[in-house]
């Protein structure tokens, strides 16, 4: 007992001591903008706010998962639970990163320890001694935890819901190894209680939909010690599934109920039910083997992995032979041995880790992101767990490992970890993560790519001459990519044009990229950008990605060619229906137009799917104008409020439901307004307005007089504009001469007109 502490101990310990240099670095320019940019969710500032926020967003609430460079793919998604913990963990931690950092770390600890145990009962099934258990169950809980593959999943601070979801599926395998090697069978307590745990695993991220089938073989390869008969071990393995079929089935109807509201289930699971073989055949298998790649020879290393798959340009490709070959020989063999040997059933544990990487396959439908580090988290370990499943059979048969296992085992630490402590240093900065990839072996389009995001991070830093370099140099990059991809074969797989990765999408992709750097950076006039960019997006209209089909119509609409502009993003929005990007470029010209009709369809439609987005409540925002809708003008003014802890949103809101009268959300206004800026003298202002119309006469005077001295302070100070103050002044005024106070309207009047003066 002692020995099984220490090394478990020893295990986190080493694992803590790798991560924790990088505990204190800075916040990277990458997805975790969207924690420290509020680009997801408003941070509340107090408790009733939380509740406000998750009440508002968290179970009404989709994103869009889109990258120009990955795919031409838009996906929209909806994860309730997660988003629920997301509001609730940025109450606590604000925008500090360390506190993010500590959390992710903690929950890998955790899954860790889980992992360990999970081991240390599969080598307990083969009756291997305590003291080489707990040696065997360290070891390979280290290649799991240090494996460079993981190290994005444990330091991009947006993946901690992601790592806690898996936690979920590693504490279900881990309780069916610990139930399965001893036979036992779930009570109706357990099968409930298992159930529910596993919806709200799903509810945080969807990619545990295949684990009902990794319990499934599991449970049937563990009962063979205990149960001989076939029968009898698809019986036992069905029964222990069952808690995870039930929530299945139940998952998807809360579902609908939960995340998808307005949105028409139809268009939102059009985007999921896309079953292609040609996609199957082509795509899933080169997938497959750059898994392969990351799993057994992590060199290579980047936030943009899917740029370094490097598909084959045609059907008849040599590597599309060999990728098919293998991804069939993992899919085939291990059944035809389990056949022919029906005893040894270990080598099925393979279609676990199949079952685990399912999602990322791109077999159900098309994504964005072809592949990323972060996506090898769960299946990394159910294929180790395979791998110390078959070297437990071996040491059964053959006898208890020596020393020579184990010390292959640490050599293999050794070198995965080495790469592991070298790949944290990376993530010290956004410079240090960015440029590491530059280093990487790749074309001259990925070089490109990260030269512009480099630019664009350098921009935002104010550091001009840097960014300028690498603006230059990812023109110069893309521009030989451009000349590359004309000597491309035009005549690609299907798979390759429905993401935008043949020739001709790349070619309008590395065009676009060139002009936005052109435009933004060293800019040139859109005059000439688009003499540039249009003949590479005009005659290929269809190829194009949203990104890219926004800046060309905003190009257009720049040199005053609206009509067409107007064309090109509704033949757009048809092919991305989820792009919010096109939805704010076309809503914005049908406002500006003042087309009423056309404007609030594509408002609508827009709000439906990504309420929280601001720019989406500001398209309401001036829709409501537009109309003459004064109700809800002032609750979408009372949202803006809300969603960009905007002081002059509550104040609009205010304004507007003092002029509805209505009491009930005045009051949520003047709470929210108070808790921002007490003294601000407009919301003094409003307040008295307020307290009028509740009748409190006696608390009008005072709040007027406190709005006139903080407004003349920051009037004085040149906080407050003329015509604020001057309005402030008038109420009182009003106010004085309505209650016969004429001394006290002189004064002010007096003032009034020293003012204008």
């Amino acid at each position: 007992m002692k020995s099984k502490t220490l090394f478990l101990l020893f295990t986190l310990i080493t694992i803590f001591f790798f991560y924790s240099f990088s505990l204190n670095r800075e916040w990277q320019f990458f997805d975790e903008r969207l924690i420290y940019g509020e680009g997801l969710f408003p941070i509340p500032s107090s408790i009733s706010e939380v509740f406000e926020v998750i009440k508002t967003y968290a179970f009404n609430y989709h994103f869009d998962s889109q990258n120009a460079f990955f795919s031409n793919i838009v996906v929209m998604r909806s994860a309730p639970a997660g988003d629920f913990l997301k509001v609730l963990v940025s109450f606590f931690f604000k925008k500090n990163a360390f506190c993010y950092h500590i959390l992710q770390l903690t929950i890998h600890l955790f899954n860790s320890l889980l992992v360990w145990f999970t081991f240390f009962y599969l080598f307990k099934h083969f009756n291997i001694s305590e003291g080489k258990n707990t040696l065997l169950s360290s070891l390979f809980s280290l290649l799991w935890a240090l494996h460079p593959a993981n190290v994005e999943a444990v330091m991009l601070a947006t993946n901690w819901n992601a790592v806690l979801s898996y936690g979920f599926c590693i504490s279900f395998v881990l309780y069916t190894v610990k139930k399965a090697s001893e036979l036992k069978r779930y009570s109706k307590n357990e099968i409930i209680s298992i159930s529910a745990l596993y919806i709200i695993s799903l509810f945080l991220t969807e990619y545990s939909y295949t684990l009902v089938f990794m319990i499934f073989i599991i449970c049937f390869v563990f009962s063979a010690k205990s149960e001989p008969s076939f029968k009898s071990r698809i019986a036992y393995s069905a029964s222990m599934s069952l808690p995870y079929i039930c929530g299945l089935i139940l998952f998807p109807l809360i579902y609908f109920e939960i995340a998808l509201f307005n949105t028409k289930p139809s268009t939102f699971f059009s985007q999921f039910a896309n079953f292609s073989f040609e996609r199957f055949f082509f795509l899933t298998p080169q997938i497959f083997v750059h898994f392969l790649k990351l799993f057994t020879f992590p060199k290579d290393l980047s936030l943009y992995q899917t740029n370094l798959i490097n598909l084959a340009e045609s059907y008849l490709s040599l590597k599309i032979f060999i990728s098919i070959i293998i991804f069939s020989a993992f899919v085939l063999l291990p059944c035809l041995i389990f056949l022919r040997s029906k005893s040894n059933p270990g080598i099925l544990l393979i279609y676990a880790f199949l079952f685990s990487l399912f999602p990322f396959l791109h077999i159900i439908s098309p994504t964005y992101c072809l592949i990323a580090e972060r996506y090898c988290y769960f299946p990394l370990f159910l294929l180790l767990l395979s791998v110390a499943f078959l070297c437990g059979n071996i040491f059964r048969s053959q006898g208890l490992p020596g020393k020579v296992f184990p010390v292959l085992l640490l050599f293999i630490l050794l070198a995965s970890g080495t790469r592991t402590f070298y790949r944290t240093l990376d993530w010290k900065n956004t410079y240090s993560l960015y440029s590491s990839s530059l280093n990487l072996r790749s074309n001259n389009i990925f070089k490109g790519q990260i030269n512009s995001i480099l630019g664009y991070y350098l921009s935002k830093t104010n550091n001009t001459y840097q960014m300028q370099n690498h603006i230059i140099q990812g023109i110069k990059e893309l521009n030989n990519g451009i000349e590359t991809l004309k000597l491309s074969n035009k005549n690609t797989p299907q798979s390759l044009k429905v993401y935008g990765l043949d020739p001709i999408s790349m070619l309008i992709t590395c065009a676009f990229s060139i002009s936005e750097s052109r435009l933004n950076y060293l800019k040139e006039s859109p005059e000439i950008i688009l003499a540039y960019y249009e003949p590479f997006i005009k005659p290929y209209l269809s190829y194009a990605g949203n990104s890219q089909i926004d800046l060309y119509a905003k190009l257009l609409i720049s040199n005053k060619r609206e009509k067409e502009a107007v064309k090109v993003l509704e033949s757009g929005i048809k092919k991305y229906p989820f792009s919010p990007f096109i939805i704010y470029t076309l809503s914005n010209v049908y406002l500006k137009q003042k087309d009423i009709q056309n404007a609030e369809r594509i408002i609508l439609h827009g709000y439906k799917l990504y309420q929280s987005y601001p720019r989406m409540l500001l398209r309401m925002i001036k829709l409501c104008i537009l109309k003459k809708d004064i109700e809800n003008l002032a609750k979408y003014e009372y949202l803006l409020g809300l969603r960009m802890h905007s002081i002059t949103g509550y104040q609009k809101a205010l304004q507007l439901y003092i002029k509805l009268k209505n009491l009930s959300q005045a009051k949520a206004c003047i709470t929210r307004l108070t808790k921002i800026d007490r003294e601000d003298p407009i919301t003094l202002l409003l307040k008295s307005k307020y307290y009028s119309l509740i009748g409190e006469i006696n608390l009008i005077a005072p709040t007027l007089e406190e709005a006139y001295k903080e407004g003349k302070n920051r009037f004085l100070a040149g906080r407050l504009s003329k015509d604020l103050y001057k309005t402030i002044l008038l109420n009182l005024i009003s106010f004085n001469l309505t209650y016969n106070n004429i001394s006290s309207a002189e004064t002010y009047k007096n003032e009034l007109k020293q003012l204008q003066n």
